[in-house]
């Protein structure tokens, strides 16, 4: 199919089709759009149970949340609902977060700890405390269905796996549970 640029006229004409757009890039974003709701119609068709747990601490583990813990993992909560990321259950404590999500399949988990992470500290630093961040990474685990009960446990529970260590000592064992490989350098920037 031939486009025919008119700048004149500042439409451009199909010469197989008779049909006119605003401009080619429109033709290009129409094209693109057509395939995205035909890959939505795909996914009607996909089943994922896709268990993530994020762990995140503030920024130089400072124990920033404290007072705020519950209305912090809320609002955790009421973001990742919002982006159609359901999450199991948010905890922590006053230097780091714990998420366990259930990702849908169109989402990338660096957009979802993008949307959850920024927003929250946004709101966080708007309400309580200005100089409020988020670390700049975050580990995330996968978790199979078989283990999601002892992850809620595991999350629900951090006031009395801290009474025995830190936040990371608790950072490194889990990724070494998880065979992720990492340089001590960069893990607690």
């Amino acid at each position: 199919m031939k486009i025919a640029w008119t700048p004149a006229r500042r439409r451009h004409k199909s010469s197989a089709e008779g049909t006119g757009c605003e401009s080619p890039a429109r033709q290009c974003r129409v094209e693109c759009r057509r395939g995205i709701e035909s890959r939505r119609d795909d996914t009607a068709h996909t089943y994922p149970n896709v268990l993530i747990h994020c762990v995140f601490s503030t920024k130089n583990r400072v124990p920033s949340i404290q007072n705020h813990q519950d209305e912090m993992w809320a609002y955790m909560g009421g973001i990742a609902k919002a982006h159609k990321i359901k999450p199991i259950i948010i905890g922590g404590m006053d230097d780091h977060a714990h998420l366990l999500l259930e990702m849908p399949t169109d989402i990338a988990l660096a957009d979802a700890m993008q949307y959850i992470k920024g927003s929250s500290s946004k709101w966080f630093s708007e309400k309580y405390n200005p100089d409020f961040e988020w670390q700049k990474g975050y580990a995330a685990f996968s978790v199979s269905k078989s283990l999601q009960k002892r992850a809620i446990q595991y999350i629900s529970t951090q006031a009395i796996h801290h009474k025995k260590r830190d936040f990371k000592e608790e950072l490194l064992i889990l990724l070494k549970k998880h065979d992720v490989e990492y340089d001590p350098k960069y893990v607690f920037e």
